[in-house]
């Protein structure tokens, strides 16, 4: 799920929101523990990075850009288009930036003639 921006499916996105609550909780005992030591103990200290990075990639598979529909997302693109006076030559326009966002947003600007039907060249 991490290396991809499609939507969880239900059981995924239950499964996932109770180990976000199990990360939480063990990330509270450890800041318990951690104020009952005084000293910083390095296992504590690692434990806890890698409980917080965990809790980050758990909570990114959930993000709402997820459930954006796709039409939603061209319009989007499509404001990008309207905006942007670059020549279409350079990959340097805010389209091309789009697709390079992620898999699903870089098909959505490939496969969509819409957006490539105006063409600027800049001489």
């Amino acid at each position: 799920m991490l290396t991809h921006n499609f939507l969880p499916s239900d059981h995924i996105r239950v499964v996932i929101l109770r180990r976000i609550q199990e990360y939480e909780r063990f990330l509270l005992a450890l800041n318990y523990k951690y104020s009952l030591k005084g000293n910083k103990e390095s296992f504590l200290s690692i434990e806890k990075t890698n409980a917080q990075n965990h809790l980050i990639d758990l909570k990114s598979i959930l993000h709402p850009i997820r459930y954006v529909p796709d039409d939603v997302v061209l319009e989007v693109f499509t404001a990008v288009v309207v905006s942007g006076k670059e020549s279409s030559v350079s990959t340097d326009t805010g389209l091309w930036a789009c697709s390079r966002v992620c898999r699903r947003w870089r098909a959505l600007v490939l496969t969509t003639p819409s957006l490539w039907s105006d063409i600027n060249l800049d001489f």
